[in-house]
Parts: structure tokens; C-alpha cells; sequence
């Protein structure tokens, strides 16, 4: 398999861990739970009735002891993987992990700058938008309504913020395509003992296989 690949085979055995861990950490998957309602005590023609209580893992059919086998494959696959991308990054012109999350930065500054420069200077006049007081012929204070003129002006050069979000724009996309390439183009040494497509169920019946 590609890096790309390894990315995505990571982040699928990284759900699965979680998932397995949930059911595992719900400790009524770990026991079997029968309920007997004794009807027969209270009212003699009525039959006692048994129940079995069913678990979130009998789901997808697990027993506790193939979550915990699934659980350390699950974990023995993550960490195999984890060594051989490792590896494959030794290989490469430069630290990828560390250029995307630098180019995420260049894009929310690009961002920041794209709407920079669509700021323009403006006045807008709102009619009795504010209010003062003063006295009247009778010396009483009395209050009064009186327009208001905004005026904005833009402090800083439009051109500049305008051809800077043009340039981040540029580079984020040369700096992702690049990226893309050595993910697609670098090998990993990897073999998967299952099909990232495959369902934890899937995974299950292969195993009892």
C-alpha cells in the first residue's frame, strides 16, 4: 500500500479500537444476565417466565472473549503500521505531518486576508440614532433624539491584502498537491490482515474462520 492508504488504514483501526473499547468498557457485554419473574408466587395459575437480557455486543455477535482477541489484534495491526509509516517517512524530502499543519495555517490566513480586502470605506448617516439631554425653557432636562454620521475607513492597503490572499492561495494548493503526490508515490511496508472495508462483524467471522 501507498501513504495515502496507510493514513487511511490508521484511521479506520484507530475506529475500531474505539468501538471495541466501548463494548468492552460496558461491563454487561462481559456477563450474561437472565431475569426468572416468579408470577406463580402471586397468582398461582400464572407460569414463571424467563429472560435472557440481551448486551449492545450481541450486535455484531461477540463474545467477551473475541472482543478482547479482536481488541489486541486490532492493537498489534496499529502498532505494525504505525512503525512501517514511520519508515516510509524517513524516506521522504521532508516532514509532511509538519507541512500540512503549516499550510493549515496559511489557510486561515488566507482566509483572514480574502476578507480583509473585501472591506471598502463607507459613511452611513442614521436618523436620530443617538440621544442627549438638555434643559428647556423652563429649566427642566428633557432628552433628544439626533442623527448620527458612521464613517469607516479601511487602514490598510487593499491591493496588498488582495494579491497576499492570492499568493497564500497559490502556495497552499502547490504545498497540497505536493503532499498528495509523495503520499500516492511513497510505499509502505504493510500488509493488513483484513480489508479496511470490512466491518468489526466482517472482521469476526474471518477470525473464527
Amino acid at each position: 500500500m501507498n501513504l495515502k492508504e496507510a493514513f487511511r488504514m490508521q484511521n479506520i483501526l484507530s475506529q475500531h479500537l474505539n468501538t471495541v473499547k466501548f463494548l468492552l468498557d460496558d461491563t454487561t457485554n462481559l456477563v450474561k444476565r437472565n431475569e426468572i419473574h416468579f408470577h406463580n408466587k402471586a397468582c398461582p395459575d400464572m407460569k414463571n417466565e424467563e429472560f435472557s437480557i440481551k448486551r449492545s455486543a450481541d450486535k455484531i455477535s461477540a463474545t467477551p472473549q473475541q472482543l478482547f482477541t479482536l481488541s489486541l489484534l486490532l492493537l498489534e495491526q496499529k502498532e505494525k503500521l504505525t512503525q512501517a509509516i514511520w519508515e516510509a517517512k524517513q524516506k521522504l524530502p521532508y516532514d509532511i505531518d509538519g507541512a500540512a499543519s503549516v499550510n493549515s495555517y496559511r489557510q486561515q490566513l488566507q482566509s483572514s486576508f480574502a476578507k480583509a480586502s473585501l472591506l471598502k470605506s463607507s459613511e452611513d448617516v442614521v436618523k436620530n440614532d443617538g440621544m442627549g439631554y438638555c434643559f428647556n425653557k423652563e429649566g427642566n432636562q428633557v432628552s433628544y433624539r439626533y442623527d448620527i454620521k458612521y464613517i469607516t475607513t479601511i487602514d490598510f492597503d487593499r491591493n496588498y491584502a488582495k494579491s497576499t490572499s492570492k499568493a497564500l492561495s497559490s502556495k497552499m494548493d502547490e504545498v497540497s498537491s505536493d503532499i498528495d503526490a509523495l503520499k500516492i508515490n511513497t510505499a509502505v511496508d504493510f500488509v493488513p490482515m483484513f480489508d479496511p472495508n470490512e466491518s468489526i462483524e466482517e472482521i469476526l467471522e474471518s477470525l473464527e474462520e
